[in-house]
């Protein structure tokens, strides 16, 4: 008798809450960061960098930018070749908006690593993150071996026919025609098609002669 009220002692204070009532600190903090000029435009590609560290974390379209940091985070800047950099002490907020001043002078990334920047991503790059790239050219030229590019100029490996003299592809974006690649985000895409000129090309009709670069962007 006296072993059994020892044990029911024991469980009763096992499944006290006041056992259990530890405080719980979130490993990751969910942030959602907006960047615009002065006159309240969005910035896209803009590069986001934590206690001056780069990440692989870029802005989309409408300025937009969502990371997941460390609460003891101290320092948020945000990066754009055209504007230079714009830094916000972190608190803990979930939301956060970077606004450039009228004056806002452009600086390179190596002039930012003078500044005590980490301007490169430590890491092993995903191989499915497309974001792990500065631009949709370096993401050709690293993962697409029947692609040539010179600069902003894209050649697909295939035969010697070329259409209207030249030897540029079909590029379609979101199912539209388009010439300029630049001012994608890298971490707006959701994927890339390459076809080379043969059946798969042939729906696109003359414009696919030189083959076709498909791209999707994420919604």
């Amino acid at each position: 008798m006296k072993h059994l009220y020892l044990l029911l002692t024991l469980l009763a204070l096992c499944s006290s809450p006041k056992m259990y009532s530890q405080e719980t600190f979130p490993t990751e903090v969910s942030l959602k960061g907006t960047v615009t000029d002065f006159n309240n435009q969005p910035i896209k590609g803009a590069s986001v960098y934590v206690d001056s560290a780069k990440t692989r974390t870029t802005t989309n379209r409408k300025g937009i930018f969502k990371i997941n940091i460390k609460p003891e985070t101290e320092l948020l800047t945000v990066f754009s070749d055209d504007y230079g950099i714009v830094s916000i002490e972190f608190n803990g907020e979930k939301e956060l908006s970077f606004k450039y001043p009228q004056n806002a002078k452009p600086i390179s990334e190596e002039n930012l690593s003078l500044l005590g920047f980490v301007v490169s991503v430590s890491g092993k790059q995903d191989a499915n993150n497309y974001a792990d790239y500065a631009t949709v050219y370096d993401i050709l030229k690293a993962k697409f071996r029947q692609v040539r590019v010179n600069g902003t100029k894209i050649t697909i490996a295939k035969g010697p026919n070329t259409y209207s003299g030249n030897s540029d592809p079909l590029i379609v974006v979101n199912g539209v025609p388009t010439t300029n690649l630049t001012s994608i985000p890298t971490s707006e895409i959701k994927s890339i098609q390459v076809i080379q000129a043969g059946s798969e090309a042939a729906e696109y009709g003359l414009r696919g002669v030189n083959g076709v670069l498909v791209i999707i962007l994420k919604k």
